[in-house]
């Protein structure tokens, strides 16, 4: 596979993930704080990961990331990826599954922008052009729900939308410190130290006898939300290698897509579990324009000659 097919492939399995992350970790919600949900992740991925790299001899030296230059860096990207995840479970105690995933589409437009603004990277006319039909087909898509949201007081829902920003924000930091970081050194040792860092942040807060409160159905959701942290960062990190922040950003916008899809899916094999996912004739056309902005930023500009 060429470079850019290998990064676009990657940013899919990470949209696909992402997608279904948010119906599977409501499940679990119901019984555990975000705080613990949190913890068993990042616990999970470490130790997954750790045993991948250490088969393999690539475990990342200490002494090199301790350096100052590493460091600050390894900070950001601790502290923006256990902020994220903290915002974005909390979020989803007070947001649906479709309109956390509305918020969580600025994420890739601030990484987008960050990429151009910090990391000088290019922005063609495609991508300007691809961005702008996907905002507005976002916006179509969810046409009944965004109007819901901003219609509620100072709590509730509004509570949820600024959890969910604040949680973008957070994950742009990360993003831009996994980017930086990934001039140095491999994906698989960045996201190794940044899940230790994360767990160590995490674990004082979880209140860990809730696990004993799951029943077999909230094991199973609990093991995918943490099998999920490994592969969908993973796939996100290595398409950052293979395509430009930019165009990885625009692809992971397809995220609402897949959870609306999903939460349909399971409303049809588990209704009393999942709520339908209602999609009128705006919606299905915001779709379309959603799926054509990607494509189109995702094009590679010829290069003149």
């Amino acid at each position: 596979m060429k470079s850019p097919l290998k990064g676009f492939f990657l940013s899919l399995v990470t949209a696909v993930m992402w997608g279904a992350l948010p119906l599977i970790m409501q499940q679990v919600l119901t019984v555990m704080h975000p705080q613990t949900v949190v913890a068993s992740r990042f616990l999970a991925a470490a130790l997954i990961l750790g045993v991948f790299l250490q088969r393999r001899q690539r475990l990342p030296s200490w002494r090199t990331l301790s350096q100052p230059r590493y460091a600050w860096l390894l900070l950001m990207g601790v502290f923006g990826l256990v902020g994220n995840f903290w915002l974005f479970s909390t979020a989803l105690l007070f947001l649906p599954a479709a309109a956390s995933q509305v918020l969580a589409q600025l994420s890739p437009f601030f990484l987008l922008f960050a990429g151009v603004f910090f990391l000088k990277e290019p922005l063609g006319r495609n991508q300007r052009i691809g961005a702008a039909i996907l905002f507005s087909g976002i916006l179509l898509f969810f046409n009944r729900e965004l109007p819901t949201l901003f219609a509620g007081g100072l709590g509730g829902k509004s509570l949820g939308i600024l959890l969910s920003v604040a949680a973008c924000l957070a994950w742009t930091c990360y993003g831009l410190a996994q980017k930086i970081l990934l001039r140095d050194f491999s994906a698989q040792q960045i996201l190794f130290v940044l899940y230790c860092g994360s767990a160590l942040v995490a674990a004082p807060f979880a209140a860990w006898g809730e696990l004993q409160a799951l029943d077999g159905y909230q094991w199973l959701c609990l093991l995918f939300c943490c099998l999920n942290t490994p592969i969908a960062y993973g796939a996100f990190a290595e398409a950052l290698n293979y395509w430009e922040v930019s165009k990885v950003s625009t692809t992971i916008t397809l995220v609402p897509l897949f959870t609306i899809a999903f939460a349909a899916l399971g409303h049809w094999l588990q209704p009393q579990r999942f709520a339908a996912a209602d999609v009128n004739l705006l919606a299905a056309v915001g779709a379309a324009l959603v799926v054509s902005g990607a494509i189109c930023s995702a094009l590679q500009q010829r290069q003149k000659r």
